[in-house]
């Protein structure tokens, strides 16, 4: 077993292979057990030893049969790409845009080899008819002599709350001639102002909930300040009828249910989301989702259904401390915006007048699975007509003290489904599907012939003894289990909504007969970022590692953070992981906007002294120059790899202070030095030639 110890770790667990990435002084490639270590610094010596054909096998797929599959699935992945020319923001039709001054690009092919662009002219019209007679109302740049195509900053009318915009523009090449616009594209705006926000936050916890700081959680076990917090781990419901009397001409909904929500409308699932909104550092900074509800709100009755789980804000007591704080029970807020025909709007809101009870989710915490007792299920609840007499009035709870923003950032979705490759009896009633690959998610499940009140349990691994027993100790604490209670009417489907496993093997126990394989899939869980690069070459080796590579990144990109692993009771944002395999995720997948979030989590987490957490987000005083590194770097590699000159004025500041943080720290390590006089670094030795200061990494 190899452990974090002054070593970077990446864990990649695919198949039956391990690519462990480790940096440290040993340069060995060791093979054992279908096991693959490679270091950073054998990695060149491994490529020149596999290069020549046949110097490591004939046929990789001897080794690993099971490549074509990942190469199904890798490949199904790559088609998931937009081909869209227009994007404001890196997004083709962004939502919810919450900045004054969002980003234009375009990729425009004249059809001939060799041109370039000499000018370029955009116009954004709030109605699409002006923008079909070329006419601009909002703002029209005229001819801007310049070859920038990517990232150029809007410079019009101030842009108004929820609205609907227009965008097209027209290039001039070398030559001189000018092109003709583009086809239309839009992007709407958010709530861009705290007063936009008319709702309340609502919950079934008490209105004067204690307040913990959770800035006091590191480095602590026990917490007498909250003995008194009872945590209840089910999933609350709510429901609210509202009526609609005219025609509609555009709706939006914005909402944000922590620690995660499901919402409906009118019994059908809003949106993809899952694992929603993204994690934060809730005291500072909450994301709101943003739905276009038009085409499921109805002349007449309509009912809006949140289903509220514990996500990273309602975390279990055991879990209390680095890994996450408490910010209290489950809450929400939401608000619809309609507008009608006829030019006249109206605003559904989360307050006291909602209902809520309990569901059928009776536990459920990110790291120890989710129990569902589908007895409990209240048939009809989300949509109209429904008798909620004997429901709770709602509370008015406080807001968690962030400020809402628009979340911007890919949200996660289930990307693909991957089906078992095997199920065997290891023992008398117990099962085990083999996914036939490592993936983060879980699995959906399909239930007949069961009794009510037959309890079947889900176990997850990534590895199995000899025997074909599954072997969990990779999750170390965390449980990895779902559970589901059957009603025993006709075919269940279960699959859990608060909780994710790493994987690949699943063992069920508790079901009466033999399932078979068509019963169960599993549900590739991660940010939906799109595919930007593929590789492939004539090295079986070579792609394998590159699958599994991509597989592991794709793993650890969870609800905005890109995290250090998927199984165990940890799953968090470590800096230094994430500045390790930047460049590598760069190529491969679309990143700006998920590390955009990211960044704006480490000037969230900066104390006024200038420091920045190694983990991130996460509460608390805590700083490790090789981890924290990456708020430095990473944005660098951004401006690089994307031309992305925003991320830079973004976070340049920010970047100074923690500069001058390290500045105060650290030990001198030749003689003392005589202070500097420069209005930043103030107290900055001014020997530059002289040894920097030494700083000590905890890892």
């Amino acid at each position: 077993m190899v452990k974090k110890n002054n070593s970077f770790i990446i864990y990649n667990f695919i198949l039956k292979i391990k690519i462990h990435i480790i940096i440290y002084m040993d340069k060995r490639i060791k093979l054992q057990q279908n096991n693959l270590y490679i270091s950073f610094s054998s990695l060149l010596i491994l490529v020149m030893i596999i290069g020549a054909p046949g110097a490591f096998a004939q046929d990789g797929r001897s080794y690993y049969p099971q490549l074509e599959r990942m190469e199904q699935y890798y490949g199904e992945w790559l088609t998931t790409r937009h081909d869209a020319d227009l994007l404001v923001e890196y997004d083709p039709s962004p939502l919810a845009v919450d900045i004054p001054g969002p980003r234009f690009t375009w990729l425009l092919d004249p059809g001939y080899r060799g041109h370039s662009q000499s000018a370029y002219h955009i116009i954004v019209a709030s109605d699409r008819k002006m923008l079909d007679r070329d006419e601009g109302d909002v703002w029209n740049s005229g001819i801007v002599k310049s070859n920038q195509s990517v990232q150029v900053r809007y410079g019009g009318e101030k842009l108004e709350s929820n609205r609907e915009y227009y965008w097209k523009v027209r290039i001039r090449d070398e030559k001189g001639k000018m092109h003709p616009w583009t086809e239309a594209a839009k992007f709407n705006t958010g709530l861009l102002k705290k007063e936009d926000w008319k709702a309340d936050w609502i919950g079934r916890g008490e209105a004067n909930e204690i307040k913990a700081d959770v800035n006091a959680f590191l480095g602590r076990s026990t917490f007498p300040e909250l003995d008194e917090v009872e945590h209840d781990p089910r999933s609350p419901i709510f429901r609210h009828e509202f009526r609609v009397k005219k025609d509609i001409r555009r709706a939006r909904l914005f909402i944000a249910g922590l620690g995660f929500y499901e919402l409906s409308l009118n019994g059908e699932k809003a949106g993809g989301n899952i694992l929603s909104p993204s994690k934060t550092n809730f005291r500072e900074r909450i994301l709101y989702d943003t739905y276009d509800v038009t085409d499921q709100i109805v002349n007449g009755e309509n009912v809006i259904g949140v289903i509220l789980g514990n996500g990273w804000f309602n975390a279990q007591k055991k879990y209390w401390g680095w890994r996450t704080p408490w910010y209290g029970s489950p809450r929400f807020i939401m608000q619809i915006e309609i507008e009608y025909t006829d030019g006249s709007r109206s605003t559904v809101v989360s307050n006291s007048n909602w209902k809520s009870s309990w569901g059928p989710v009776t536990f459920n915490c990110i790291y120890d699975g989710e129990y569902y007792d589908a007895r409990l299920e209240q048939e009809g609840w989300d949509i109209a007509g429904y008798n909620d007499s004997s429901w709770s009035e709602v509370n008015t709870v406080a807001s968690p003290g962030g400020r809402l923003a628009s979340a911007m950032h890919e949200p996660n979705m289930v990307i693909s489904i991957i089906k078992p490759v095997s199920v065997s009896e290891v023992r008398p009633g117990t099962f085990v599907f083999d996914l036939g690959q490592n993936f983060a998610g879980w699995v959906r499940f399909k239930i007949s012939g069961q009794a009510a009140g037959t309890e079947i349990k889900l176990r997850y691994a990534e590895q199995v003894h000899p025997d074909g027993i599954i072997d969990p100790s990779s999750a170390n604490a965390a449980q990895q289990e779902d559970h589901y209670i059957c009603k025993g009417i006709g075919v269940e489907t279960y699959e859990p909504g608060f909780t994710y496993h790493g994987f690949q093997y699943v063992e069920v126990t508790g079901f009466k007969g033999k399932p078979d394989m068509e019963d169960m899939e599993g549900c590739f869980v991660h940010a939906s970022v799109e595919p930007s690069g593929s590789f492939l070459c004539s090295n079986e080796l070579i792609n394998l590692i590159h699958l599994c590579t991509v597989q592991s990144q794709r793993s650890n990109l969870q609800m905005g953070v890109p995290t250090d692993d998927t199984q165990r009771p940890e799953r968090q944002g470590w800096g230094g992981d994430a500045l390790m395999t930047a460049q590598e995720a760069m190529l491969n997948m679309n990143m700006p906007r998920f590390y955009t979030k990211w960044f704006r989590d480490f000037r969230d987490q900066q104390f006024p002294d200038g420091l920045v957490g190694f983990i991130i987000p996460r509460p608390g005083r805590c700083e490790d120059l090789i981890w924290s590194s990456s708020f430095v770097l990473m944005p660098w590699y951004q401006f690089v790899y994307y031309g992305d000159t925003a991320i830079l004025e973004e976070n340049y500041l920010s970047i100074l202070r923690y500069m001058n943080y390290l500045a105060h720290q650290g030990s001198y390590d030749i003689k003392p030095r005589k202070r500097g006089s420069d209005p930043l670094f103030d107290k900055l030795p001014v020997e530059p030639h002289l040894p920097g200061h030494l700083q000590l990494s905890q890892w």
